[in-house]
């Protein structure tokens, strides 16, 4: 069982229980109240911390969660570019292949349209 360390009120307040079960309150980081056995003081600053933590933890998670996303998109966002890169290249073939043909590159055309369909 480890201890509590929890401050409230932006730092106005500090509870500190020990492993032990010693619970004092500092008050602007000087000893103040000694509260061991208070257990409403002790339960709420367990619970606080609990909380904080459980928060932390799925605040991680999400910047997690939305870093994957963002990775996800760009990746799409790539390949749509490639394709679309692609689809220009293919287009830009076949009109040369237009233009081969009447040079009488039969040959070389017939390759690019297995390529293309290969692919």
């Amino acid at each position: 069982m480890s201890g509590v360390n929890i401050s409230i009120c932006d730092g106005k307040y500090t509870v500190i229980q020990a492993p032990t079960g010693t619970t004092r309150v500092l008050r602007y980081g000087e000893e103040w109240r000694d509260v061991t056995g208070d257990n409403v003081i002790g339960g709420l600053a367990w619970e606080l911390q609990e909380a904080r933590d459980r928060i932390k933890r799925l605040e991680e998670e999400l910047m997690d969660t939305k870093n994957k996303h963002a990775v996800l998109v760009a990746d799409v966002v790539l390949n749509e570019d490639r394709a679309e890169r692609i689809k220009r290249l293919e287009q830009a073939g076949d009109y040369l292949c237009a233009a081969a043909a009447f040079m009488g590159w039969h040959d070389k055309i017939e390759t690019w349209n297995k390529a293309k369909e290969a692919k």
